[in-house]
């Protein structure tokens, strides 16, 4: 439900702002002040939690209003099926591996973020540099299972289909307009498309 969801986001977040007070206690002083936000990702398919870096003229943050000016805002997403599913001692150690991407010299898997992973072991962390390819595909495949493909849309004159998992504005206008909805085949450029569910 939304409100378990929600009740997990809260979790994550949580959980990241302890990782971030252990980073700052073992020196990483940077992150006291650095902006970092917290998402989930529910159709990542190549990691279990990734780290971003995009410069602000100006970031406002909604929770305390407070405003920077030319700075660097952090963004810490998590592969929502990984969340969900796994264990709570993997989920911790893949949110450290991400926070440990927010230090200087940290988006590379070398420099800061390798002296910050080595330094968060004795607090239990076993941090590994990439997750493996199955791991990640055994999350997506969960993730596949609870969102199945219900609708289709087919293109008689060439046979290409196009899988859709939700009930969308284009599929509504094929169905009432049919080769007057303005969509079209994108391999033959035919506007006679269905929609089978």
């Amino acid at each position: 439900t939304k409100k378990y969801n929600e009740e997990i986001k809260a979790q994550f977040e949580e959980f990241a702002e302890k990782c971030r007070s252990i980073l700052i206690k073992e020196g990483f002083t940077e992150l006291a002040d650095r902006v970092i936000t917290y998402s989930v990702r529910t159709n990542a398919t190549k990691s279990l939690g990734t780290t971003t870096r995009k410069f602000a003229a100006q970031y406002v943050n909604m929770r305390t209003g407070e405003t920077r000016r030319n700075t660097f805002v952090y963004n810490i997403e998590m592969n929502w099926a990984f969340v969900l599913h796994s264990s709570e001692t993997e989920v911790h150690n893949t949110i450290m591996h991400e926070m440990c991407h927010c230090v200087d010299d940290g988006m590379k898997h070398t420099g800061g973020w390798k002296r910050a992973a080595d330094s968060v072991r004795k607090y239990g962390f076993d941090i590994t540099r990439l997750a493996d390819a199955d791991k990640i595909q055994e999350y997506m495949n969960i993730y596949n299972t609870q969102n199945p493909i219900k609708y289709r849309v087919v293109c008689p004159n060439c046979g290409v289909i196009a899988s859709r998992k939700r009930d969308s504005k284009m599929l509504k206008e094929i169905r009432l307009l049919g080769t007057k909805s303005g969509s079209y085949c994108a391999k033959c450029g035919s506007r006679n498309l269905t929609v089978e569910e």
